[in-house]
């Protein structure tokens, strides 16, 4: 009986560094796909930001013109932490470098007004990499956060322009309107260097800003109100370090 137990014992011995070896060898084998652990990144962008449905008005000579569509130069900057190697989480800014600017109608038709229209967005992004490769990186991911409109109107009538006379503080109003923005991403990374990524992603989402709109003493209207669209389409470079 004790003989039986001993090769019961070994036989299981056996069986176990049967079982271990191969997924030791194919371990170091593998190398460079074995999780590399907890990773940071450092990421900054450039893009261009487009909404469909805001408004864009362009003073004539006899009427006021106004379209939809804007578009707007932005700026991205993004931090990162990836506690597993296929997801990633994180936040960031994006900011309106060049903002709209056009001319609209006020409730005061004696004073001619310019309007300056700019962005600015701070929002969390889960990332899921689908695509893993040893230079090729390809993402998709959800973002959600908040969004700020300033709309700033500033008095272009050639009285004000030619006066001699000293101004104190701002010669324009900002009406700030601030909502909450959700919205979709992808993008692909390409590792040029040690820990270096170049790439580009793309963004669809919607702006939730109050239905009525903000108002200033002289009738002027913030120019986004209810849901509005977004597209941003831009490039991005990564630095990625192992925490």
């Amino acid at each position: 009986m004790a003989e039986q137990a001993k090769l019961r014992t070994a036989l299981c011995a056996c069986v176990v560094a049967a079982a271990l070896l191969p997924h030791s060898a194919n371990a170091q084998s593998s190398g460079s796909g074995a999780d590399p652990g907890v990773r940071g990144m450092a990421e900054l962008g450039i893009g261009v930001l487009t909404l469909p449905n805001a408004r864009v008005c362009v003073a004539g000579e006899e009427a006021t013109d106004c379209s939809r569509s804007s578009t707007s130069l932005m700026l991205e900057a993004w931090q990162l932490v990836s506690p597993r190697r296929a997801f990633a989480v994180g936040a960031g800014i994006t900011l309106g470098v060049i903002p709209t600017k056009d001319a609209v109608p006020t409730g005061s038709s004696r004073i001619q007004r310019d309007h300056r229209r700019g962005y600015f967005t701070g929002e969390a992004i889960a990332r899921y990499y689908p695509v893993l490769r040893r230079t090729l990186e390809c993402w998709v991911g959800l973002t959600t956060g908040l969004v700020v409109v300033g709309d700033t109107f500033t008095s272009s009538s050639p009285s004000v322009q030619e006066s001699d006379k000293a101004f104190a503080g701002p010669r324009g109003v900002t009406i700030r309107t601030e909502g909450y923005t959700m919205g979709l991403a992808t993008g692909a990374t390409y590792n040029f260097a040690a820990d270096w990524y170049f790439g580009g992603n793309f963004r669809i989402g919607s702006w939730f800003l109050p239905q009525q709109p903000g108002r200033d003493a002289l009738g002027d209207e913030a120019s986004l109100t209810g849901r509005t669209a977004m597209f941003l389409l831009g490039l991005t470079l990564a630095y990625r370090v192992t925490l």
